[in-house]
């Protein structure tokens, strides 16, 4: 699934996206397997408005060269739904940097992690959100978390 940053999304291996303005745009893409396990990525671009006036499009090309085989890595949540503070266990005590997303991939909250933490999230509105945690040997492990006060 690919997040354009302007409230638009598809689903497709190699898409193509329009952009109506220039803007400063976050592009993300969501990969699950059959397991629904599921990776992210994300990019931040500015884009700007060629001088002949032209919609500036992104063109997703394949150029994979391989998988790098990650470590798993075991994460609970908890409580969730939460009412503002959860609790994110982690199977390992490295440190990690821990991302709280908005349904649109915006960036909430990031802060570093090592073992198991309560964060809070009271300020944030009800709602779903995606907690991310990256590190060098599991890389990115993503789960949904929802708020409700």
């Amino acid at each position: 699934i690919w997040y354009w940053g302007d409230g638009d999304s598809t689903i497709a291996l190699y898409p193509s996206h329009s952009y109506a303005a220039p803007n400063n745009y976050q592009v993300c893409v969501t990969a699950i397997d059959t397991a629904g396990c599921s990776a992210n990525y994300c990019i931040n671009d500015s884009l700007y408005r060629m001088t002949n006036n032209t919609i500036v499009t992104i063109n997703v090309i394949n150029t994979a060269s391989g998988i790098q085989n990650y470590a798993q890595q075991n994460i609970k949540l908890y409580p969730n739904p939460t009412k503002g503070i959860f609790v994110i266990e982690v199977s390992n005590n490295q440190k990690q940097q821990l991302q709280v997303l908005d349904i649109s991939g915006k960036i909430i909250l990031s802060q570093p992690i090592t073992g198991t933490t309560t964060i809070d999230v009271s300020s944030l509105e009800n709602g779903v959100y995606f907690i991310q945690l990256k590190n060098d040997r599991a890389g990115v492990s993503t789960q949904k978390m929802v708020v409700q006060h």
